[in-house]
């Protein structure tokens, strides 16, 4: 449905539910009893165009919360001349304490933040919890193309102050969202499969 995606990894027997706002995202990992559940934070991903890094920075600022940027570029993306070139900045929190942090730059793994980069193959950081009593971790994040700083207010309007750690409540606000948007045009039509495509196409 709009706005809700679940994915059963089954290589690892995690369900992993994800909801979003206009900046922000929220995630739901329902692990299996264990100590070492592991949330991996990725800032080389596919994408519609590639792109390498640049710059990352990627800090760990308390027990429950990382912070950081990813300054990424691609060369001739638009039109075949016209480089795209931008920074990332972001904000994620997680509603437990974070039992292990590491980072990696390329293939190199590290216990300690990422503070300036410079232009790298790949990098990112990894998160474990401890989910033998509460299987459930959740996490939201904000991003910005402004600053740190800009990412953590969009996570504090769109997530925090609104929906706090209520997962459902998100998901019911992006769906009301979805209506919203698509009940500005209203088709007739005794056909529901021409429905269907109006809509989905829309």
């Amino acid at each position: 449905p709009a706005g809700y995606y679940k994915v059963h990894l089954k290589d690892y027997n995690i369900k992993a539910e994800l909801t979003a706002t206009t900046r922000c995202g929220f995630q739901r990992y329902t692990y299996p009893k264990g100590t070492d559940s592991r949330v991996m934070i990725d800032l080389q991903i596919p994408a519609e165009y590639s792109y390498s890094l640049k710059d990352v920075t990627l800090k760990k600022v308390s027990e429950y919360r990382i912070e950081g940027s990813s300054k990424q570029f691609t060369p001739n993306a638009w039109s075949g001349d016209v480089n795209q070139d931008y920074t990332v900045h972001f904000v994620i929190e997680f509603d437990r304490p974070i039992k292990k942090f590491g980072t990696w730059i390329n293939d190199k793994l590290a216990s300690q933040d990422i503070l300036k980069s410079g232009s790298v193959k790949n990098a990112g950081a990894f998160v474990e919890f401890d989910t033998r009593s509460n299987p459930v971790v959740q996490t939201r994040t904000g991003i910005s193309l402004v600053s740190v700083k800009n990412a953590s207010e969009n996570l504090l309007k769109e997530v925090t102050q609104p929906y706090g750690w209520n997962f459902e409540r998100v998901r019911e606000g992006q769906r009301k969202i979805w209506n919203d948007i698509i009940g500005r045009v209203c088709i007739s039509s005794n056909d529901r499969r021409e429905k269907g495509r109006f809509y989905t196409k829309m």
